[in-house]
């Protein structure tokens, strides 16, 4: 089933979506809602005369660049993905990550919604002790050759199928980190930095007690 397309508004059109990111677990309905996909109508080309394409710039060492709405294997800077309709029965369509990723897929209903859907769990990932966006500072970001991702003290740079790790050390070798890697520099008040540094270091403590399973989009606990 090919994504439902709005009534012409301008010219690309643009749908927002429910998806469902998930780890090494199998697709589950339980997931679906704690993403967001875009879909952009109207942009047909030679290899994609449908004209759509699914967009994501959120999921940190996932897609490099749209991928168009058709079946097939991509390769894209070094990683490797699969797209598809979804045999799970969750979604309508399945983005199968390269095995090296930090998730593993994400299922995508084809039935475009509002923004205002995503409301409730947005609030759970931003105020929820339960959720590792709240719990962690994180920052990911995808380039050409692999990827950038911050987590708590740890920055962890991928080149192709090389890896380099880095732990900072103190508050301004982290801050250097973002900035230099994540930009642009932003002033901060001190005594936010001071309490942003705390919490890194609670972080990392608890992640090296208890490794993370890398999963961020993975479904709360119910309270």
């Amino acid at each position: 089933m090919k994504p439902a397309r709005p009534s012409p508004i301008g010219s690309p059109d643009v749908t927002l979506h429910v998806a469902g990111v998930h780890g090494a677990n199998a697709p589950a309905l339980s997931e679906m809602g704690n993403h967001v996909a875009l879909i952009v109508h109207g942009l047909a080309t030679e290899t994609n005369p449908g004209g759509d394409w699914y967009v994501d710039a959120g999921l940190g060492d996932g897609l490099y660049e749209p991928l168009p709405f058709v079946a097939g294997q991509f390769d894209q800077a070094g990683l490797r993905y699969g797209f598809g309709p979804n045999g799970s029965g969750v979604g309508a369509w399945h983005l199968t990550h390269d095995p090296t990723g930090s998730l593993s897929g994400v299922s995508i209903s084809t039935v475009p919604c509002r923004l205002e859907e995503f409301r409730p769990r947005h609030e759970l990932n931003a105020t929820s002790s339960q959720s590792p966006f709240a719990r962690t500072v994180t920052c990911q970001r995808r380039h050409v050759t692999g990827a950038d991702i911050v987590r708590a003290k740890v920055y962890t740079r991928r080149d192709g199928p090389d890896m380099t790790t880095v732990v900072a050390s103190t508050r301004t070798e982290l801050l250097e980190i973002l900035g230099d890697v994540f930009g642009p520099r932003r002033a901060a008040p001190q005594a936010g930095v001071e309490s942003l540094w705390a919490r890194v270091c609670a972080a990392h403590d608890a992640l090296v007690s208890t490794p993370p399973d890398h999963d961020h989009h993975a479904p709360l606990a119910s309270t």
